[in-house]
């Protein structure tokens, strides 16, 4: 059976440590009086060594989103062997193909965010230009660190006592429905452009002798119907994970702003003088006096 200390591989002969490898009765108690609180299942895993994210976390869109970057796929084939579009000048090929690549790339990001914020996967700062400035990105880890010091924050500040600090970096973790919705009328629109192609032969004397096209009757109303579906899915997603990653960062400001002037409030005598005598402006040193 595995254990913790065996996965350490330890290989000695003990009786070399001497005296030294025998704990005092003073730190044996405080390992018997105050041992961590580890369960059974933890036990359990860290012994097995198998502590990897996916082993207790799970995205929960993202079957919803792989659905809908394979129906994007489909559209994209169905798409590509249009080479004529009778009627619908508007839906050229070119923008065609940029609203839905649009969409794809916030499908692609949408994924990832979430699957950082629902705990399948953990955030790594990104080090900008000349390495001044560096970007960071909401996980589950750091999202509820942080929720839970604003919630302190904005408890006194704002009278707030709701999990909206917690859940603030995660909220597209709750469009799954909107998400479902979407698919369904994006699942509609390649059936509709499905139902307007007819497939053209064209005989040659090339290898192969002949080549299948298709072509489509789709109407300029039910083209620009179409890619208004896929423009607004592109700025749903869009809009909630940058309002996520917002949230995120105006917050970890926040809380550095709280520390800040947390320091400022807490003052030693000698801290005291050099503010009220030579340091402080007049704003910190009447803010001070006031104590409120």
């Amino acid at each position: 059976m595995s254990s913790v200390f065996g996965r350490l591989t330890y290989n000695f002969d003990d009786t070399k440590y001497g005296d030294c490898f025998y704990l005092s009765t003073e730190t044996k108690n405080y390992l018997n009086t105050s041992p961590l609180e580890i369960k059974t299942w933890q036990k359990t895993d860290i012994a097995n060594g198998n502590i990897q994210n996916t082993n207790y976390f799970k995205n929960p869109v993202i079957n919803v989103t792989n659905t809908f970057i394979q129906t994007l796929n489909t559209f994209n084939v169905v798409f590509a062997n249009v080479v004529v579009l009778d009627s619908s000048p508007t839906l050229n090929s070119e923008f065609v193909y940029e609203t839905v690549t649009n969409l794809r790339l916030e499908l692609l990001k949408y994924r990832t965010h979430t699957s950082n914020v629902s705990g399948v996967n953990d955030t790594t700062q990104t080090v900008t230009g000349d390495g001044a400035s560096i970007i960071d990105y909401p996980d589950y880890k750091k999202s509820v660190a942080l929720g839970q010091q604003l919630l302190q924050l904005v408890n006194v500040t704002d009278g707030v006592q709701n999990a909206s600090p917690l859940l603030g970096s995660m909220t597209s973790l709750f469009i799954g429905d909107e998400l479902a919705s979407n698919l369904s009328i994006i699942t509609s629109d390649v059936q509709t452009l499905n139902a307007t192609l007819r497939e053209v032969v064209v005989v040659g004397g090339g290898d192969p002798p002949s080549n299948t096209f298709y072509y489509s009757n789709i109407t300029p109303a039910n083209a620009n119907t179409i890619m208004t579906h896929f423009e607004t899915v592109s700025t749903m997603l869009r809009v909630r994970r940058e309002h996520d990653w917002d949230f995120y960062r105006n917050g970890v400001s926040i809380v550095n702003d709280y520390f800040k002037v947390d320091s400022l409030g807490r003052l030693g005598n000698t801290q005291s003088y050099l503010v009220n005598n030579l340091i402080g402006t007049d704003r910190y040193i009447s803010n001070t006096l006031a104590n409120t």
